[in-house]
């Protein structure tokens, strides 16, 4: 050790170099000082580091000083360094461990100790900021080891110590504090109770403890073997230890220890340890057991027994059992006694007598369906369960049906043949039991659309036009011809092709697919035909006449034909089938004949109807064009050939609906041409001569 009291630094290179000097006493750092050198002068520094065994020096910083050019660095140069050394070596206090805190029980003796370093120490302990006086059952007062002896409550409090020499003091931190517990923890075993049973070897002891300050640890013991330590989660406040139980009755003991030493009153169970094993239980066929010891956990060794009785319709046969398959017959008798042993079986066995139900619900008698693909419906019952329902259709194979609810209802797809059709089902309990089986009957009815048509007039009775018939079945139908008409005969046909003939107005036939008939009916009345203007011999000055006549037929009138003066014969316009007809004809001078005659849909033609008039002019009007194609430049040129005294007006259009005048007409027995400007260029243009 020595006292480094003072010394010369100079900077080598740099103005302003931090140098920091640092003073340990051992390891310990006890001085820590900074300071600014020149570069041009020495610095006298006052360390006075006082009983140190080494000092470090750091240099850092500063700027190159400018007037030194043969070298640079954080350098600096220390001289005439002043310490004292063969000298007594002070140090500071120093505590390296404080006091602890205690709690004790009453009338035990408690010591406590401080660690401090420092030269030439002094200790003076202090209660409550009290000195501690040595006398009594008190001692080390002032020593680093402060003992009291047989400890009593008032002794309770908190204890510091201050460490002192001639370079300062230091006091402990945090006090130490003494408590004085003479209270015992408390401690329950909570699982096991006392006198239970349990079925598995490796048990889990569970408690809970207290106490007025805290639980330093539970102990437990199992059948006064020795004493183990158990486990908590929660400082004591509930615990656990885990066992391996003996058979029969075990003993677990357990006490609780506080933080001052005190003891708990130790707690102790008894409870039983009974070996045991789930026993397996089944029945076949419905019933109930008594006690139902299914799947329980029994102890091995001891004696048990149960009563079978049978559900409805069911009947007790045997129990069988045994701890290996196939299982044996115990007992005849509903009550079966037995010694629990490891993988024991049991199996009570009733026998069912009652058959199931079956019916068929949407099939009632006499049911006709037009579709081939058809659902049979049905319910099954049992006192049990239905475990199936079969089908047959028409005497086949019989197949499963299905269902979604355990055979309360069930269904069957079938694909039926045309005519009867029969389907049967039973029913199948899980004993094996069979219903009655069930049948119905059902027709399958294939139908088409007839087709009828009559030639003539007439009516057909009833009129099965386009109805649906069932196929192979055999229908009646009867024609009657209208007013004018016979019955010729009937066609009987496939998509009117071919067939044959029938005569009598009452037909009989089967339905096939595709069937046709035709009934013909022969019109035997011939058209009435009237010409009603002009009148005969009638006198006319124009050249045109307006013939007009009637016609009638008791079916339909075809057309009517005229002839003027013997030519060619031309049907008649009309605008309500003849029934009024009318034309126009262009007369010759003298004398001309009308001829006209009507005739029926059925080809019978009326009496011909003839009138002759008197004409004095004929008549002329006729528009005809000089130019193949209207000129392009000059329009479109026409002349006009008319009978002395016609007047009227030539009309033009470009769609033939909407008409003007382009010029008037006086007759003069003459052409006379007219020439239109405006269908110069025209893609099409119409004319008419008109008389008013």
């Amino acid at each position: 050790m020595f006292n480094f009291i003072s010394a010369y630094l100079t900077a080598a290179w740099n103005d302003n170099l931090k140098v920091e000097a640092k003073g340990y006493n051992g390891s310990t750092l006890i001085y820590d000082t900074t300071n600014t050198l020149s570069a041009t002068a020495p610095t006298n520094i006052n360390f006075n580091f006082l009983g140190v065994s080494e000092v470090d020096f750091y240099s850092s910083g500063g700027t190159h000083h400018s007037g030194y050019s043969n070298g640079s660095g954080e350098y600096f140069v220390i001289d005439n360094v002043t310490v004292a050394t063969n000298l007594a070596v002070f140090v500071l206090p120093s505590i390296i461990q404080e006091p602890q805190s205690m709690t004790v029980m009453p009338g035990s003796n408690t010591t406590f100790t401080v660690m401090a370093s420092g030269t030439e120490l002094s200790y003076q302990w202090y209660e409550n900021g009290t000195n501690v006086v040595n006398g009594g059952s008190i001692s080390g007062a002032t020593n680093s080891a402060l003992t009291i002896a047989n400890v009593q409550t008032n002794n309770d409090g908190n204890y510091t110590v201050v460490v002192t020499n001639s370079f300062g003091s230091l006091t402990s931190s945090p006090p130490a504090i003494l408590i004085v517990d003479g209270q015992k923890p408390t401690n329950q075993i909570v699982l096991p109770t006392s006198g239970l049973r349990v079925s598995n070897a490796v048990y889990t002891v569970t408690g809970k403890a207290g106490d007025n300050v805290a639980v330093s640890n539970i102990f437990y013991q199992l059948n006064n073997g020795g004493w183990k330590m158990a486990t908590t989660i929660n400082n004591w406040t509930n615990w656990s230890a885990q066992v391996i139980l003996l058979p029969g009755t075990n003993l677990v003991q357990a006490y609780a220890m506080d933080t001052a030493g005190n003891e708990s009153t130790t707690n102790s169970v008894s409870f039983q340890y009974v070996p045991s094993a789930p026993l397996q239980v089944q029945m076949t066929g419905l019933g109930t057991l008594s006690p139902n010891y299914s799947n329980a956990v029994l102890a091995l060794g001891q004696s048990y027994s149960m009563t079978a009785t049978p559900g409805t319709g069911f009947v007790f046969t045997n129990w069988t059992g045994g701890t290996n398959l196939p299982l044996i017959v115990l007992t005849n008798r509903p009550t079966v006694q037995f010694l629990m042993e490891p993988n024991l079986m049991l199996q009570a066995n009733f026998v069912d007598l009652t058959k199931p139900t079956i019916s068929i619900t949407n099939v009632p008698t006499g049911l006709s369906v037009s579709n081939a693909a058809f659902a049979v419906k049905g319910t099954a019952r049992d006192n049990w369960q239905v475990t199936n329902v079969f089908y047959s259709l028409n005497s086949g194979s019989w197949s499963n049906a299905v269902t979604a609810n355990n055979w309360s209802n069930w269904t069957a797809a079938v694909t039926l043949i045309p005519g009867t059709n029969t389907i049967a089902a039973y029913a199948v309990d899980p004993g094996g039991d069979v219903s009655p089986t069930t049948n119905v009957s059902l027709q399958y009815v294939v139908t088409n659309q007839l087709q009828i048509r009559a030639i003539g007039l007439g009516t057909i009775s009833p009129n099965y036009s386009n109805a649906w018939l069932e196929i192979g079945r055999k229908y009646s139908i009867t024609s009657a011809p209208a007013t004018g008409f016979v019955f010729t005969n009937w066609v009987i046909s496939t998509n009117w092709l071919g067939g044959i003939t029938m005569s009598k107005t009452n037909l009989q036939f089967m339905m096939a697919s595709n069937l046709t008939l035709q009934a013909n009916f022969l019109d035997i009345t011939r058209p009435t035909n009237t010409i009603t203007a002009p009148t005969n011999g009638q006198h006319m000055t124009n050249a045109l006449a307006t013939v007009v006549g009637t016609a009638k037929d008791n079916w339909k009138v075809a057309g009517v034909w005229y002839q003027l003066n013997n030519g060619a014969w031309n049907l008649t316009p009309t605008t309500n089938g003849w029934t009024n007809w009318t034309t126009t004809l262009q007369l010759t001078t003298g004398t001309n004949t009308v001829k006209a005659y009507a005739m029926d849909l059925a080809g019978n033609f009326s009496t011909t109807s003839s009138v002759s008039m008197v004409s004095s002019n004929t008549f002329k009007l006729q528009l005809a064009f000089t130019n193949a194609l209207p000129l392009k430049t000059n329009g479109l040129v026409f002349i006009l050939e008319l009978s002395t005294g016609l007047n009227g007006h030539i009309q033009v259009s470009t769609n033939l609906t909407s008409w003007t005048t382009l010029t008037n007409f006086v007759g003069t027995n003459s052409t006379i041409t007219f020439r239109d400007p405006a269908a110069t260029n025209s893609n099409h243009r119409f004319y008419r001569a008109t008389i008013p």
